[in-house]
This record gives C-alpha cells, sequence and structure tokens, in this order.
C-alpha cells in the first residue's frame, strides 16, 4: 500500500488599516432647531435648511463610534451616542462628520432610514466645504421619502470624507444610519464597537485632513 500525502496551500488575505493616532471614531455636535415640521401640508419638510449650523455655535460636541439609533416617542431628556449630558429630545440637528478608509475596493453603501424628521448625507469633497440641502446625496424624510441610499465605489486605502446631518422638529424622535463595506460587513450604525476603519483625519494629515471646527464651517 503506498500511502501519499499532500500539502494543501492556504492564502492568507491581509486587510490594510489606517494609521492610528488617536484619531478613531466620527465627530458629532448638537445644534438648536427651530423650524416646525408642518407634516399636514408639506411631507418633505421643505423649511430645513442644514446649512444654517455652518456658523452656528453647537450646543455640545464629541466624538463617538457609532451613529443613528435615535428612537423615542414621548418628548423628555436624551442621550445621544452614551453622552454624560442629556438634550431635549425636540427642536435639534446633529451633524456627523468623518472618514472611511477603504478596507477592500469595491462598493460601499450607505443608507439612512426612519428619520424623524429629516436625514441628508453628503460624501466626497462637498461633505469637507459647499454642502447644501440641494446638493445631499442622500435625502430621507419622515413621510416624504422614510429611507434613502448612495453607493460610492473606493479603491482600497483610499480615504472617503462624508458628514451625516440629522434634524428633529417636534415630538417623537427617530434616526437610523448604516454603511456597509463591499463584503457586506457593517462599518458603521447604532450597535457598531470602534472601527478601525473609520477616522476623524489622517496621521499625515493631508490624505484626510481633519475637517474644520464645528460653528466655523463653510
Amino acid at each position: 500500500t503506498v500511502t501519499q500525502i499532500y500539502e494543501v496551500a492556504t492564502t492568507t488575505t491581509v486587510v490594510p488599516v489606517p494609521s492610528s493616532c488617536n484619531n478613531g471614531g466620527i465627530r458629532w455636535a448638537i445644534y438648536p432647531n427651530e423650524v416646525y415640521n408642518d407634516v399636514y401640508y408639506n411631507s418633505f419638510y421643505s423649511d430645513y435648511d442644514p446649512a444654517v449650523i455652518k456658523s452656528t455655535p453647537p450646543w455640545y460636541q464629541a466624538t463617538a463610534s457609532v451613529c443613528g439609533g435615535l428612537n423615542q416617542g414621548a418628548v423628555g431628556q436624551v442621550s445621544i451616542y452614551g453622552s454624560t449630558r442629556t438634550f431635549q429630545s425636540d427642536y435639534f440637528t446633529l451633524n456627523h462628520v468623518g472618514y472611511i478608509f477603504a478596507q477592500s475596493s469595491g462598493t460601499y453603501t450607505f443608507t439612512l432610514s426612519e428619520p424623524d424628521d429629516i436625514a441628508l448625507l453628503w460624501l466626497g469633497s462637498k461633505a469637507y466645504s459647499g454642502w447644501t440641502r440641494g446638493n445631499a446625496d442622500a435625502t430621507a424624510v419622515i413621510f416624504g421619502s422614510p429611507s434613502a441610499s448612495a453607493t460610492v465605489n473606493l479603491v482600497q486605502g483610499d480615504y472617503l470624507p462624508f458628514r451625516i446631518v440629522f434634524g428633529q422638529a417636534q415630538g417623537e424622535i427617530s434616526f437610523y444610519l448604516s454603511l456597509t463595506a463591499p463584503d457586506g460587513t457593517v462599518i458603521l450604525d447604532s450597535t457598531t464597537p470602534d472601527s478601525k476603519f473609520l477616522v476623524r483625519y489622517s496621521c499625515d494629515g493631508s490624505s484626510a485632513p481633519e475637517f474644520p471646527a464645528f460653528g466655523s464651517e463653510t
């Protein structure tokens, strides 16, 4: 009897990660919003202008590894992304900024869903500066369009700037966000742990420049 032994070759895929310099996660800030949402006469919250916060000093700002997941029926106090400070759960705007580091080449998908009242997304250079309601890559509105998605093709190692603004008017609050990689992995939502593929800026300061200070944006 002859016994033959075969060696099976294995392949290990090494996924690049961005350099770390205390730059992980996203930045977010909360601002006042005085715009009433008359849902009976305008289902698209047309009077809401996200650009007004560009020069508005925020009430509070911090960093986070999650985004979305807000849901509260009765108006009251709410903690945002685990903040120690709480806020009145009506009439405010949330502003989120950060970069995706492409772990692999392919299509990345952002999905905004169940906003009460509105959520908007910007990708690329206009996320950094020049963002308006009219040039948003995705807009989801409570009754007009309660879910919206945007996709972007990235090459492994790319940095992509993104901005997400959520506007809350009177009454209940709801807002969900999901960012998925080409293989379906969730990079960012309301439950993600710290992701090494989300950064606020690159360590070299040029591949992914730090976003302007909240309240001093253009």
